[in-house]
């Protein structure tokens, strides 16, 4: 016979539903009337909750009791499932480790004994002690490393799970073939770098398996509630939504208005149980918070899981470090502008270099199959037109010809023509159906091959592989005040707005994700914005 235990009784009414919160004594649900034992260690840990909506059938056996009509809910105990998780990835991420150790050892052998053809070359000339001692413990200090950034406590945005992994193996490779080669034996280089990369593939793999385990089991899903009715609140459903390997499925808003009322510990935990809810989200303009201060104190003792996301009015994000005063509740943030700093430019600059170099290098055979399509129609294979770089100077971006040669003098005829596509030239500087391009030029600017001839202004110096879209002069002013984060960067062959919508953004849209990277800057993102262009290419509809 299922019992539930009851000291008081809290009815709360929200939503034309009532709940009923029954925290200590143990009832037997098919006789109310009846009280058995007390155990007040165990009802201070599960509370208990019924919910009933007035009108709705209820069950004939307890008909006379419809509070107890439905089966109760049990507070849910977030800890106990971010344990489960957290279990679950460290297990991952050491069956990566184990696999990455032995696999890299099986390729650089059949390397040896297959492709070099050397006969010392066998799995346990290659697999010595030393190897493997130096080998786990780099892969200790990896995972003590991953534990303190918090990746088996929380739940971290995708791309940042990613750029740690890809800096371990990174880390791994330098500081192992540094060791290997301090100790002057004859040790294979190529297995430790076939270790750590294979690390970085097998644990975002592994990961992934065990995410997918934990959803079909319910344990990896996260039922939350935000706290907000303003503009970071919507930015934040919107992030949270989108980066779907965090787990946390937003099962309502509440405005701040709620706050009034929680001044007691008690009311944050009512709250997640009247919306089903594991986990808080605070995200709160700035007034809300210095007028619900009393309630957000409580919060801190109520022991619920939450996570504050601070109104934040274009500051930059990534590049902001804590710094922490002893005994003060007192929280500076200190910018980074990496765009400032020679080393961070002079790397994003190399990178440029060598990489642009590679691609111009292999695609040269199919850039001159382009060219030759492209002049079929009489006029020239590339297209050079002045945009604005960095600090503001202009600069001839080179692109493959994809419109008429009378391309200007075709766009004002239509634009009188037809006074509807005005609206769209004005908000986007882009038309969808376009007159000027050519059937060529169609095919190459929706698969982005006409921006290839860029490669060369990238090695000239005038564009950076990732950057803001370069812009014609005279739409300075559509930047207004963000035009300065925009010419304090390089234009990029790639960049946010390629990679986040493309033509289907409105330009307005276009400047703010241009002014974020231009704030945000860092190598890392450079390469996650790279890795996006790919998949994104595929897609059709993005580009006109």
């Amino acid at each position: 016979m299922p019992y539930v235990r009851c000291r008081c009784i809290i009815i709360i009414v929200h939503r034309n539903n009532f709940y009923v919160i029954l925290p200590t004594f143990y009832m037997n649900l098919s006789q109310p009337d009846k009280q058995v034992a007390n155990d007040r260690t165990e009802s201070a840990r599960h509370p208990v909750m019924f919910k009933f909506t007035p009108g709705q059938p209820v069950s004939t056996k307890a008909a006379t009791h419809s509070a107890f009509a439905t089966t109760p809910q049990i507070f849910p105990d977030f800890q106990s499932r971010m344990r489960v998780s957290g279990r679950w990835i460290l297990g991952a991420d050491m069956a990566a480790l184990v696999a990455a150790f032995g696999v890299g050892a099986v390729l650089v052998t059949g390397w040896h004994t297959v492709i070099a053809r050397d006969a010392t070359g066998g799995f346990f000339d290659i697999v010595t002690t030393q190897e493997a001692a130096v080998f786990f413990t780099l892969a200790l200090a990896a995972i003590l490393w991953l534990d303190s950034r918090g990746h088996y406590r929380q739940r971290l945005p995708y791309w940042e799970t990613v750029g740690h992994i890809a800096g371990i193996s990174c880390i791994g490779f330098l500081a192992g073939g540094f060791v290997e080669f301090a100790a002057r034996d004859n040790s294979s280089r190529l297995w430790v770098a076939f270790s750590w990369i294979l690390f970085g593939l097998f644990a975002l793999a592994g990961r992934g398996i065990a995410r997918a385990h934990l959803k079909k089991t319910r344990v990896w899903n996260v039922p939350a509630v935000v706290i907000g009715s303003g503009h970071t609140a919507d930015e934040a459903k919107r992030a949270l939504s989108r980066d779907t390997s965090m787990g946390f499925t937003i099962v309502d808003t509440l405005p701040p208005a709620v706050l009034a009322g929680m001044k007691k510990p008690l009311a944050w935990k009512q709250v997640l149980m009247m919306h089903d809810a594991h986990y808080i989200f605070l995200a709160l303009e700035g007034g809300d918070i210095e007028r619900y201060s009393v309630a957000l104190k409580s919060l801190p003792r109520a022991r619920v899981p939450f996570s504050i996301i601070p109104p934040w009015l274009g500051l930059p994000s990534s590049t902001l470090t804590p710094h922490h005063f002893m005994m003060q509740d007192v929280l500076m943030l200190h910018d980074t502008n990496r765009l400032k700093l020679p080393l961070p430019r002079l790397l994003k600059r190399a990178v440029d270099i060598a990489l642009a170099s590679l691609a111009t290098a292999a695609l040269s055979p199919f850039m001159i199959a382009v060219a030759i399509a492209v002049r079929r129609d009489g006029g020239p294979a590339f297209f050079k037109q002045a945009r604005v770089g960095r600090n503001g100077m202009l600069f001839q971006c080179y692109k493959f010809r994809s419109m008429r040669i009378d391309a200007d003098e075709a766009l004002d005829l239509y634009l009188k023509q037809n006074p509807d596509a005005v609206e769209e030239w004005t908000k986007y500087q882009k038309l969808k159906n376009d007159v000027r391009v050519t059937r060529v030029g169609a095919f190459i600017r929706k698969t982005s091959l006409d921006e290839l001839p860029q490669l060369i202004n990238v090695i000239k110096g005038d564009m950076s592989l990732v950057g803001p879209r370069p812009c014609m002069p005279g739409q300075e002013n559509l930047y207004a005040e963000d035009f300065s984060f925009y010419e304090s960067v390089r234009p990029g062959i790639t960049g946010p707005w390629q990679v986040s919508g493309r033509s289907q953004l409105s330009f307005k849209e276009r400047v703010a994700l241009e002014a974020w990277y231009a704030r945000n800057w860092n190598l890392w993102l450079d390469i996650v914005i790279i890795l996006k262009t790919f998949p994104t290419l595929l897609k059709r509809g993005q580009a006109f």
